[in-house]
């Protein structure tokens, strides 16, 4: 026999209603990655400006404008520009995951960096953490 659902008890249909509109706001054009963000401009400048250096065997220009390597090198560029991580430990991170020298790569971006880190920005609307909404 079928029980109707009590009003504001949700069911396994609309648990997956809700999860799918989620993943699909994230696919939304601009809603996780904004083209126009201060973090871009600093990557395409750091592109543009440093790009006759290489970071191992690949110029920055390379790194930045997706090769197989450029998500590490984006990763962890972005925690230096975010503040999240020292000019020190950048130099490590980069040195340690890229053979070769890059002494002259590093001192481009770090020249580069704000001395002010910005603020990281949040997840987009949609994007955080699902809610725990007792699904049965």
């Amino acid at each position: 026999m079928h029980r109707p659902n009590p009003i504001g008890r949700p069911t396994v249909l609309s648990s997956v209603l809700i999860i799918c509109a989620a993943a699909l706001a994230g696919c939304a054009p601009g809603s996780a990655y904004n083209e126009s963000s201060a973090q871009d401009r600093f990557f395409d400048k750091i592109g543009n400006e440093c790009s006759g250096h290489a970071v191992g065997n690949e110029s920055i220009y390379e790194l930045v404008n997706g090769t197989t390597s450029g998500s590490y090198f984006l990763d962890v560029t972005s925690k230096l520009y975010y503040g999240e991580i020292s000019a020190h430990q950048y130099q490590d991170d980069i040195n340690s995951f890229f053979p070769g020298t890059t002494q002259a790569a590093i001192d481009c971006i770090l020249a580069r960096v704000p001395k002010d880190p910005p603020p990281k920005p949040g997840l987009p609307l949609g994007l955080g953490p699902m809610p725990n909404i007792g699904v049965q």
